[in-house]
């Protein structure tokens, strides 16, 4: 259902504008809720004037995946931020907690891997994600931070709206 929607809506992107704060409130709003009872530190810095040629829906079902899933694994804090760079717009969502096992890296945009088979899903989520950067273009690349914890980070060239 979603990609089918997914697929639509990105044939349509160029007609479609989407203000991301707006748009990612109530993800982040629903998010924080289902982990309340972990006392994490959402630290969020999107850009109030961020405009893109998305549909909301699509938006919000990629980041929401994405936060889910950082939200699942940090220890005590998710950020979640956009900035304007020289090729275009980034949103980059951190954790921090274990992180991927660098040879897995590459396996989990992949539909039905879980990493970790004791946790609750269906290893559905970040290929979801894949999926709709897909349709968008969009350059989605995960990495292990330094200091502990994932890093992912999506880059939308040209998708800035007018």
């Amino acid at each position: 259902h979603h990609l089918s929607r997914a697929s639509a809506a990105g044939r349509a992107v160029a007609s479609r504008q989407t203000a991301l704060q707006v748009a990612l409130e109530p993800v982040l709003s629903a998010v924080q809720g289902m982990y309340r009872e972990r006392d994490l530190n959402f630290v969020v810095a999107l850009d109030a004037e961020a405009v893109w040629r998305m549909d909301a829906g699509d938006l919000q079902e990629l980041v929401g995946n994405l936060l889910d899933n950082a939200a699942k694994w940090a220890r005590h804090r998710v950020e979640l931020r956009s900035a304007h760079g020289p090729d275009g717009w980034v949103l980059v969502i951190e954790d921090d907690g274990p992180g991927i096992p660098e040879a897995r890296l590459t396996q989990v945009r992949e539909r039905g891997v879980q990493l970790d088979e004791h946790e609750p899903g269906g290893g559905l989520g970040l290929s979801i994600v894949t999926d709709i950067a897909t349709l968008y273009d969009l350059k989605l690349h995960f990495e292990n931070r330094q200091s502990g914890g994932l890093r992912v980070q999506l880059n939308f060239a040209g998708m800035m709206g007018d």
